[in-house]
């Protein structure tokens, strides 16, 4: 919006994905990113030449206010590294990642039907025979994580199938509860209804005042991006999306209002003096008592 006071946007990677928005230059603020390679392992690499160039192609796009885009980065030292990159040669894909698709998991399930699902799927991939040099098995390891976790619930294969492949954090706890509650509703053949989620999120929630109460509500947000997911694929079952999507957004501003209230605390304990040292008396003085 050209109208708008804010001029800066702070955003993900996830811009380079086709977003046609009037930027005029791009700020790589860290050119590398952590990544999951082919064992599953989180390795931390530089940004690809085909990520930084959608990235930074995101400015001066067709039809906008700015023509010529900019792209530079947020550190010095990082210029010249962000400029070898961009002027490399795109890497040439060769080859394409692979799992097994519901109706695969289905034909085996018929063939075995005592075995769990992530038994299904693991039996698959073992007895699976690929063109090493054209294609690679994808890492399944959180979708038998999330399978396992829902084993005991009653649903049929299709079903279990959709919900092992919900994008969820398996570190974050209260998620991967609501994801079980939302198994065992939809096991009910009970809609989980805006009341429902309501209830088992504790709605409407407080404005954070510590880390830990900060780090609930993100997981508390992302257990309402769990449920806009779950409706996009069973909207009879979810089917109060709008609902949840307006509290999904007076959450953010909830947080982000923790954020700057508790950066604001955290400044002003920086500032004073003696308010590191008191804290920390008190603290010890707590954990004697």
């Amino acid at each position: 919006d050209p109208n708008d006071l804010c001029k800066i946007m702070v955003a993900t990677d996830a811009i380079g994905m086709g977003l046609n928005l009037s930027i005029k230059r791009v700020i790589f603020y860290s050119l590398s990113k952590p990544q999951l390679n082919e064992q599953g392992e989180k390795e931390k690499n530089y940004v690809t030449t085909s990520q930084a160039l959608q990235i930074a192609g995101r400015a001066g796009r067709f039809a906008t206010a700015f023509p010529d885009g900019e792209v530079t980065t947020f550190r010095h030292d990082d210029s010249l590294v962000l400029k070898d990159i961009i002027h490399r040669q795109v890497e040439t894909i060769k080859r394409a990642g692979l799992h097994p698709t519901a109706e695969q998991i289905e034909m085996f399930a018929y063939y075995l039907p005592k075995h769990s699902l992530s038994n299904l799927m693991e039996t698959f991939i073992n007895l699976s025979q690929l063109d090493n040099n054209l294609f690679f098995m994808c890492n399944i390891e959180n979708m038998k994580f999330l399978a396992d976790m829902i084993e005991h619930v009653p649903l049929p294969i299709r079903v279990r199938y959709v919900f092992s492949c919900a994008p969820i954090n398996k570190n974050m706890t209260f998620v991967c509860s609501m994801y079980l509650k939302y198994a065992r509703q939809f096991s009910l053949n009970e809609p989980a209804t805006f009341d429902w989620l309501s209830k088992h999120v504790d709605w409407p929630l407080k404005t954070p005042n510590t880390i830990a109460n900060l780090v609930h509500l993100e997981e508390v947000f992302d257990c309402f991006d769990l449920y806009l997911w779950l409706s996009s694929r069973f909207s009879q079952m979810f089917p109060d999306k709008e609902l949840v999507q307006s509290i999904q957004s007076e959450l953010d501003r909830i947080i982000h209002t923790g954020i700057r209230n508790i950066t604001k605390l955290a400044h002003q304990v920086d500032h004073l003096p003696d308010a590191k040292d008191h804290i920390v008396k008190n603290s010890r003085l707590s954990s004697l008592c």
